[in-house]
């Protein structure tokens, strides 16, 4: 029975974290593009029926490439970790922070006002800015910077496609 009991308890610690696996992203432990997908539309209905502003942030890495070829792959690894750290660090637990692929993210704050997401933004740009683990290499001197574009329903838009259009161009 013990050995039952225990083999049990690693059944469901394994499907536990099948489960986190499941909607995070491994390399930055913030969750992964299809998570973000699954959550977006019932995030955009419960704006329209409630009135709260919604805000779709989508960030793009500057520099990743030069990263990447000016140092090594991993140190480009080590870039999206230290971003996805920042973002970790400046948005709020109920924000949904995503790695959509690659260097871009996109980040859903809810119950969140235009001029407030554009503060946070412009702290989040600022935070990566200011990293400097790239001074501590070999190679090329390149600054870390990432670029945000933003939209909010409803002060910018009334569809989630126009949410999610104007997020991409102001990107």
């Amino acid at each position: 029975l013990n050995a039952s009991g225990q083999v049990i308890t690693q059944m469901v610690k394994w499907g536990e974290d099948a489960s986190i696996r499941a909607v995070t992203d491994k390399l930055t432990g913030v969750y992964n593009r299809r998570y973000l997908e699954s959550e977006l539309d019932g995030r955009f209905a419960a704006a329209v029926k409630s009135g709260a502003p919604l805000v779709l942030v989508m960030a793009d890495m500057d520099n990743f490439r030069e990263v990447n070829e000016g140092y090594s792959h991993e140190v480009g690894d080590s870039y999206i970790v230290e971003v996805a750290k920042v973002f970790r660090e400046t948005f709020r637990k109920t924000d949904i922070v995503s790695r959509y692929g690659g260097d871009e993210f996109t980040i859903l704050l809810p119950d969140t006002d235009l001029a407030t997401a554009m503060e946070v933004n412009e702290r989040v740009r600022q935070r990566v800015e200011d990293l400097d683990f790239l001074k501590k290499l070999d190679g090329p001197e390149l600054r870390t910077s990432v670029s945000l574009g933003l939209s909010c329903f409803p002060a910018t838009c009334r569809t989630l496609a126009e949410l999610k259009e104007q997020a991409d161009r102001a990107l």
